[in-house]
């Protein structure tokens, strides 16, 4: 980990605040997350359109992240398309927005330490846009 500055402790912990406080309000689900996914793909099976399945993943208490689970299963996707899909939906626009001050600070901190363990550099701006 040379060369990663860990002076910002105080910032990261403030990017993460809003992230935790969102994943303390959602996430708490009355059924299980394979009961869940088993009722969406009957849904995907009569073709409800993608943007229902999401909503109703929200609905049901998923974390963003879990929904991102969901869609790469429910469609065969990657988790590259299944995060853009899952990010760019309505439902999901205060935890994204809530997540940008995090997701500045991790782009700086890669960019701030541009090679990996094994020597490789790291493109920041690959990561962006694929997702990663």
């Amino acid at each position: 980990m040379t060369g990663l500055d860990l002076s910002v402790d105080e910032e990261l912990s403030c990017a993460f605040e809003p992230c935790l406080n969102e994943s303390s309000k959602k996430g708490i689900m009355s059924k299980s997350f394979e009961q869940i996914l088993e009722e969406q793909q009957r849904r995907v099976a009569q073709d409800e359109p993608i943007e229902h399945v999401i909503a109703s993943l929200h609905a049901e208490g998923l974390t963003i992240t879990d929904s991102m689970k969901a869609v790469r299963s429910l469609y065969g996707v990657d988790l590259g398309i299944a995060k853009e899909l899952v990010s760019s939906h309505p439902v999901w626009a205060k935890v994204v927005e809530a997540n940008e001050p995090l997701h500045a600070l991790l782009r700086r901190l890669v960019q701030d330490w541009p090679e990996t363990d094994n020597g490789d550099t790291v493109d920041v701006d690959a990561m962006d846009a694929e997702g990663r």
